[in-house]
């Protein structure tokens, strides 16, 4: 069951994870997710819990 987080980011961190987001064609939700799951060191490897 997925759950909801809602945070608040610099402008220029919001700024830089939209243009990476847009260069690698993810959603910036699944980055978020993907980067969380790593510094957790959780999950499948996949990005996906």
């Amino acid at each position: 069951m997925s759950k909801q987080v809602h945070l608040r980011i610099d402008d220029y961190v919001y700024e830089a994870l939209t243009s990476y987001t847009a260069s690698a064609g993810i959603s910036v939700q699944d980055s978020v997710s993907f980067a969380i799951v790593q510094m957790l060191d959780i999950g499948d490897g996949d990005g996906r819990t």
